[in-house]
């Protein structure tokens, strides 16, 4: 495996030799000794992204329930309706003022 960095690492976003090491056996996995470094720059440019993304603050969209109300609102309660645990609010949701058809008597699934 080769892999290749832009820019310099920041310190505290590189992951040590160690630790990928005791990650694997963690897992039941083995790697290489000679892959340790390039699985180290691997994970230290994910970790840098990550930390700049969880630093972000989280996007809350406001809906125009004016635009687009929601009718026919179902929430599944129960073991048969949820499966056991697993659920979705069903609704239909239709805009008041569409600007084409393309979407007219069409099913969508809206995750929020």
């Amino acid at each position: 495996m080769s892999v290749s960095v832009l820019g310099a690492a920041e310190l505290d976003s590189l992951v040590s030799l160690s630790s990928i090491s005791a990650l694997a056996s963690s897992h039941n996995l083995t790697l290489p000794q000679h892959e340790l470094a390039d699985w180290s720059a691997l994970l230290s440019g994910l970790s840098a992204c990550t930390k700049q993304i969880l630093s972000l603050p989280d996007y809350h969209p406001v809906v125009d329930t004016a635009l687009y109300p929601r009718t026919s609102i179902h929430r599944p309660s129960g073991p048969i309706d949820t499966n056991e645990g697993g659920w979705a609010w069903k609704c239909t949701v239709r805009c008041t003022k569409p600007s084409s058809e393309l979407l007219k008597e069409k099913t969508l699934a809206i995750k929020v």
